[in-house]
């Protein structure tokens, strides 16, 4: 897999292992603590979700160890070639602008920073072997 650094996020490229996927994997936010803000903001997100009809067919998540809201979109190994990884990275950059404005985390840069247990992954992951076609 690979890392692209992105400035305020990092945008993780993986290949899942026993399959032909390659994951494409975006911070977009941060789960609110308050319980009705989190509760709101999930069932937003669901929504977003359902039958992909806010996401533009790429799937918002959750991962709960570094308490962040994530954009995945997943693509067939051999399918992609590099006009088509180009046009993966884009979309999924795209739409994780999108959704970092909506969830009104221009400040997720900060989060990341103060996050040691995530940081200390992306750190993994950006020391990893770029992904070659």
């Amino acid at each position: 897999g690979c890392t692209i650094g992105l400035g305020p996020v990092d945008l993780r490229i993986m290949h899942q292992p026993g399959s032909e996927l390659v994951v494409f994997h975006l911070p977009v936010g941060i789960l609110p603590d308050n319980p009705d803000a989190k509760l709101n903001c999930l069932i937003h997100l669901m929504s977003a979700n359902d039958m992909y009809s806010d996401t533009k067919g790429m799937t918002l998540g959750y991962n709960e160890e570094a308490n962040l809201i994530t954009l995945q979109n997943v693509s067939e190994l051999n399918s992609l070639d590099q006009e088509r990884f180009s046009i993966q990275v884009f979309r999924i950059l795209n739409e994780g602008i999108t959704w970092i404005e909506k969830l009104g985390q221009e400040n997720i840069s900060d989060f990341l920073s103060n996050n040691e247990e995530h940081s200390e992954s992306e750190n993994n992951l950006k020391n990893s072997q770029w992904l070659s076609l």
